[in-house]
């Protein structure tokens, strides 16, 4: 396989909105819960805002609506909801990250596919520059085989190949 350049990047978040994430659940045995019919997060600053009508919704209820209560820290609030049991769930405002290419680091060199072509991969951004050496395929001991690096001797010199060119329509192109 090929291996090609890549251009190493920082990856830069920045928060474009909050979503919801729960980070605590429970069962209760409740006959009653009281709290908000709704709720609203900032979507600058996360800040939740509890909203609606207060009401009461008994274990006997025919329908039995989702309530939001008790707003701490400005981003995490609490929701019971029913499903045939009464469930608490602790919840809280999560940013939402939008990511893109950052300060260069580095010029890496990798098969190919080993990193997108233009984008991230693990904590990083990668641009894919071009290939390191060009797939070439000779039959030796007749047996096709691809190289992956190559040497031509120069005054008697060994001397690794970097790049490559080839005539194509009478114009010299970069391999």
């Amino acid at each position: 396989m090929a291996r090609y350049y890549y251009n190493k990047y920082n990856r830069v978040g920045t928060i474009t909105g909050y979503g919801i994430s729960n980070y605590a659940s429970l069962t209760l045995g409740n006959d009653s819960w009281i709290g908000n019919t709704s709720y609203s997060i900032n979507q600058s600053t996360g800040v939740v805002t509890l909203g609606g009508s207060v009401i009461t919704v008994y274990r006997t209820d025919a329908s039995k609506p989702i309530v939001f209560t008790q707003v701490y820290n400005n981003n995490e609030w609490e929701e019971y909801r029913w499903g045939g049991y009464l469930q608490y769930l602790k919840q809280r405002s999560s940013p939402i990250y939008t990511y893109s290419r950052g300060s260069f680091i580095e010029v890496i060199e990798a098969e190919d596919g080993a990193y997108p072509d233009d984008g991230i991969s693990g904590i990083y951004w990668y641009v894919k520059l071009g290939v390191v050496f060009p797939e070439l395929k000779s039959k030796i001991d007749g047996t096709v085989k691809t190289a992956n690096s190559g040497w031509v001797k120069v005054d008697g010199v060994l001397k690794d190949i970097d790049k490559m060119w080839t005539k194509i329509d009478g114009i010299l192109k970069e391999v």
